[in-house]
């Protein structure tokens, strides 16, 4: 419930003048506050559980009271596009349900969250398909660099990609916005997909942890490059007066992706692996001719959709 009004929320405070940095940050947060629960996590959870849920409640409520009595929600709905009450069923199912078959039947959003369910698709992967192929490919364990003294087995190197993709989240987010500050949306958002399927791919065949560890740091770096331009291209799609429902539906469309994985594990030990790498290609082509196609022209990245939803 508080997903899609909290995302509703991002667009009302900001502009698309300052998306892309609001969207960095928030970006950034979220896996820099991802990265320090987990690790309170791991250190507590075993000796300290109760405590840990104890502070977990606690911050729940004072997300709650900050929400309150701190966060104010400035949009108002313009009366023409508020049908009167008389007209209106409420809760009804089947008025529930003609508000979405508009969202869906918006074929520019439909696009972006198809691209989106697919990136995720493939993000997904790590800790899914290509987690079982290291694990069977590296059962032994074999040195992580050549001028270290460290033996890792597959297990290990999934844990030490994810590691490695959070850390440089964390570390480098700021830094590749300030880099990339200059240069155009569409530019940033092509080639941030371009080098995160082109790493995904590397690491979805690869055993070398030199080479898995480089593919990683390239997929992280495209990531760091589209998806603040991704959510900035979205709220601007996004139509004022129904932000919440676009917003349900692409987040609804975004867990499709996570599925999507449970469909690589069914396939691999069925087909040969390099058909799965073939099949990461194919969805980063297309992701990459959606993407071209919806900012083809600077009216089209700034398209805000005018569909009307009773």
């Amino acid at each position: 419930m508080a997903s899609p009004a909290y995302s509703a929320l991002i667009i009302d405070e900001s502009n698309p003048e300052n998306r892309r940095a609001v969207y960095t940050f928030s970006y950034w947060l979220n896996n820099l506050a991802g990265a320090i629960g987990g690790l309170i996590g791991a250190f507590l959870f075993e000796d300290y559980y109760f405590y840990l849920f104890l502070g977990m409640s606690m911050i729940a409520l004072l997300t709650l009271i900050i929400t309150i009595f701190f966060i104010e929600d400035h949009y108002e709905v313009a009366q023409s596009k508020v049908e009167p009450e008389k007209k209106r069923s409420k809760g009804s199912l089947f008025e529930v349900s003609k508000v979405y078959m508009v969202v869906i039947k918006d074929y520019r959003f439909g696009a972006l969250a198809l691209a989106n369910l697919l990136i995720i698709a493939v993000e997904e992967q790590l800790t899914s398909f290509i987690g079982l192929r290291l694990t069977e490919d590296l059962p032994k364990p074999i040195p992580l660099l050549p001028f270290l003294d460290v033996d890792v087995d597959g297990f290990n190197l999934v844990g030490i990609l994810k590691a490695e993709n959070t850390i440089l989240v964390v570390c480098l987010t700021v830094v590749v916005s300030f880099l990339l500050k200059r240069l155009k949306d569409r530019s940033v958002l092509l080639g941030g997909i371009v080098l995160f399927f082109c790493g995904y791919a590397v690491i979805s065949f690869n055993s070398v942890p030199i080479v898995l560890i480089l593919a990683m740091f390239i997929a992280t770096l495209g990531e760091l490059m589209n998806i603040p331009v991704k959510q900035a291209l979205l709220a601007n799609m996004v139509p004022d007066h129904a932000r919440s429902s676009y917003m349900a539906v692409y987040g609804l469309l975004s867990m499709g992706g996570s599925l999507m994985a449970g469909v690589f594990i069914f396939l691999y030990g069925r087909v040969p692996s390099f058909f799965l790498t073939a099949v990461f290609v194919l969805m980063g082509i297309l992701t990459f001719i959606i993407f071209w196609r919806l900012t083809k022209t600077e009216a089209t990245s700034q398209h805000i959709n005018k569909v009307k939803i009773g």
